[in-house]
């Protein structure tokens, strides 16, 4: 009998129906094999990266108040004061608790060909976000290819970052900050192939399909396609556009994204971003998303502030006969994607060597106009403010890590109009949450 050789071998097969990557084990091989497929091994570069991120936010205060006057009659107030929460952080998506990732990759000695894998476990299940516990694939599932020395092929779950936006949140230390996608949208398919091409320096030509999300039949993956071209010149500006499509599930063919980052200042960027949707029916709403954004420093100040707007028509008319309901609140509650929100937002940070002090501050509005057309004539304004502040201390830890603690204070006030055969109901609600973050982030 010849003499076999165990060798433990990592074979990274794309699963394309599943936009995952699987990890084989153990194989049990001839020596000429063994020997083969371990120099094979040995001409890739193998690296692991982690992170952690957590913390608890300790309520302090949970007030809400709410009034009400209809026409002839008294006015109605309620005033409560809530117990106090206690919350896992970050918590996003709504749940989750202390996420914790870890992410592998594998390549030849000149990166022209790999994989990617991340993985992480915030006490979710996958398919179900609830809180039983599972580990989630993360931001990337992949295989890649460099052909020519200038295309780079993706297939799986991943993402490609060369248009999008670059300032992002602090965490649990910024509020409400909206983030680099809502300058500029990142490729990032879930089931999907994708092709990036740079044949010169600074210029960027994009472009991916997916199949997730219900478009696993040609008709539908073609209407999501995405194609984006970029060009930077170099500490001056980078200028680009792109097309996302929509399965119309929104009811628009896509949307048109324009923007530009002015790098000019040293220390500074600012980033410009516009989103136009292609309506299909009536049912899309959106007229225009518009977004500018800017970070920077100077000397050990960190500083970012930003203004948006995303604008829709103002007025929904609503003919359904079936619907009988006279609540103006009702109504309200079942035509929320009809609205116009404005914010503006801004932060800073103050580094005293390992330490820091900051604040970051958020202000909204957000106005809605209904008409109800099936014969109960109603019409319905609304108003909406928000108003959230944060101050903390933080210290850095481990490596670019940092341990933090704030205050943060959430106000939201709401208020709505509505008449009906010369009644009229008025309203307005109010909640105030306080409450003390305390966490920690660090990479290894």
């Amino acid at each position: 009998k010849s003499q076999k050789k165990r060798l433990r071998i990592a074979h990274f097969l794309p699963c394309f129906t599943g936009g995952c990557l699987y990890i084989t084990t153990l194989c049990t091989l001839p020596p000429p094999m063994a020997a083969a497929l371990a120099g094979a091994a040995s001409a890739l570069d193998f690296d692991a990266v982690g992170y952690v991120n957590g913390g608890m936010d300790f309520g302090v205060m949970d007030y809400s108040g709410t009034s009400e006057e209809v026409t002839g009659t008294p006015t109605q107030s309620t005033s409560t004061m809530n117990a106090p929460s206690l919350t896992a952080l970050p918590g996003w998506n709504g749940t989750g608790t202390t996420r914790v990732g870890l992410g592998f990759e594998a390549k030849t000695d000149d990166g022209a060909t790999g994989a990617h894998f991340d993985i992480f476990t915030d006490f979710r299940t996958y398919a179900t976000k609830d809180q039983n516990g599972g580990a989630i694939v993360g931001d990337q599932a992949k295989v890649w290819t460099t052909l020519f020395d200038v295309v780079e092929v993706d297939f799986g779950k991943f993402y490609v970052d060369d248009l999008r936006g670059s300032i992002g949140d602090w965490n649990t230390r910024d509020v409400a900050w909206q983030g680099e996608d809502a300058v500029f949208n990142r490729f990032a398919p879930s089931f999907g192939m994708g092709l990036a091409i740079r044949p010169i320096n600074g210029l960027f030509l994009g472009a991916s399909i997916d199949a997730s999300n219900g478009a696993a039949t040609w008709p539908n993956a073609v209407r999501t396609i995405q194609a984006g071209l970029g060009y930077t010149v170099e500490d001056l500006v980078q200028v680009k556009a792109q097309w996302i499509g929509d399965t119309n599930a929104h009811g628009r063919y896509g949307n048109v994204q324009l923007g530009a980052d002015l790098l000019m200042l040293p220390d500074n960027v600012i980033e410009l971003g516009v989103k136009i949707p292609v309506q299909e029916n009536s049912n899309n709403t959106d007229i225009i998303y518009a977004i500018v954004s800017m970070a920077g420093n100077a000397g050990d100040l960190e500083y970012k502030a930003q203004v948006y707007g995303d604008i829709d028509r103002l007025t929904s008319k609503i003919t359904d006969p079936n619907d009988t309901s006279d609540d103006p609140k009702t109504l309200l509650s079942q035509t929320t994607d009809t609205q116009t929100n404005i914010g503006v937002g801004l932060g800073v940070i103050y580094h005293l060597g390992d330490f820091g002090v900051g604040a970051a501050a958020h202000y909204d509005i957000t106005f809605a106009k209904y008409d109800k057309t099936n014969g109960l004539g109603i019409e319905c304004d609304y108003m909406k403010h928000n108003i959230q502040a944060e101050i903390f201390a933080q210290k850095d830890i481990g490596s670019g890590g940092l341990f933090y603690v704030g205050l943060r204070d959430k106000l939201a006030i709401s208020s709505f109009s509505a008449s009906s055969n010369g009644f009229t109901l008025k309203g307005s609600a109010t909640t105030n949450t306080l409450s003390i973050p305390v966490g920690m982030q660090v990479g290894f």
